[in-house]
């Protein structure tokens, strides 16, 4: 593993091609966020790697992320946490939302990796009795770049955050936009990655998983920035059944437990 962490530690990661915070702050190694953000490292055929997609951990080995993810580009996936500098564990199983591609707000999926999470790692809590969408604004957590401007420097790899305002639900709760126009919200690297609402105390509660951005023009073609526009997020809430089930689903083909 000595040579993949020296490989990630030289930043010869290659550009992502699935959807990070632009507009944000980076994510200090003692804030909750860093435990609760994962990044997927992908292994290309000429073994190349390059930080992919981010995640949200469910359990000791099983996580959430989008189910393009998981596309045909990418061979192995590795998971780290920000602090980490190897890559030490891989996703060996998974399920994709059924539905998914053709409905684009299906876009989840659940993996299982072959080994635990660091100790410290905080799983998400998905209260689904008492959480409901009336905030204003959300909280994103990713590993993607900070720009979508054609010719913009690959930056991605590094965790941040950004707040962003809700602009409206869609297809019936299945998910929910987010205006990006001021220039914060999610962009390539994020898709994945966590959406969470903090109540007064603090305490943060996962409502959606990171899925894409429809860009717009500023002033010219030249000047197009696939970030800059409508994000868009699928809803755990409304998926709630299927993650839940599979989450089980998962722990028992694998014989594992749910955070012993």
């Amino acid at each position: 593993m000595k040579a993949l962490a020296s490989i990630f530690l030289l930043n010869l990661i290659l550009p992502s091609l699935a959807f990070s915070v632009i507009g944000g702050q980076p994510v200090l190694m003692d804030d909750k966020l860093e435990k609760m953000t994962l990044l997927l490292v992908a292994q290309q055929p000429d073994n190349q790697y390059f930080a992919h997609c981010s995640a949200v951990p469910l359990s000791k080995r099983v996580l959430l992320t989008a189910a393009h993810c998981f596309d045909t580009h990418s061979r192995d996936l590795f998971v780290k946490r920000a602090h980490e500098d190897s890559l030490s564990r891989k996703i060996k199983d998974w399920r994709v939302l059924p539905g998914w591609p053709a409905d684009d707000l299906a876009d989840i999926a659940i993996a299982v990796l072959d080994g635990d999470l660091p100790d410290d790692t905080i799983f998400s809590e998905i209260d689904f009795e008492a959480i409901s969408i009336k905030k204003s604004s959300v909280i994103i957590s990713g590993f993607g770049k900070t720009s979508g401007r054609m010719g913009a420097k690959d930056d991605e790899g590094i965790l941040r955050q950004a707040k962003a305002p809700i602009l409206a639900k869609l297809k019936d709760g299945q998910g929910y936009s987010i205006n990006q126009y001021e220039g914060l919200g999610i962009c390539h690297g994020d898709s994945g990655g966590p959406i969470f609402i903090k109540n007064p105390d603090e305490k943060f509660f996962l409502v959606g998983i990171s899925h894409s951005v429809a860009g717009v023009p500023l002033g010219s073609e030249m000047d197009f920035n696939s970030c800059i526009g409508i994000g868009k997020y699928s809803s755990v809430q409304y998926f709630k059944d299927w993650i839940q089930s599979s989450h089980l689903e998962l722990l028992k083909l694998h014989d594992l437990q749910l955070n012993p």
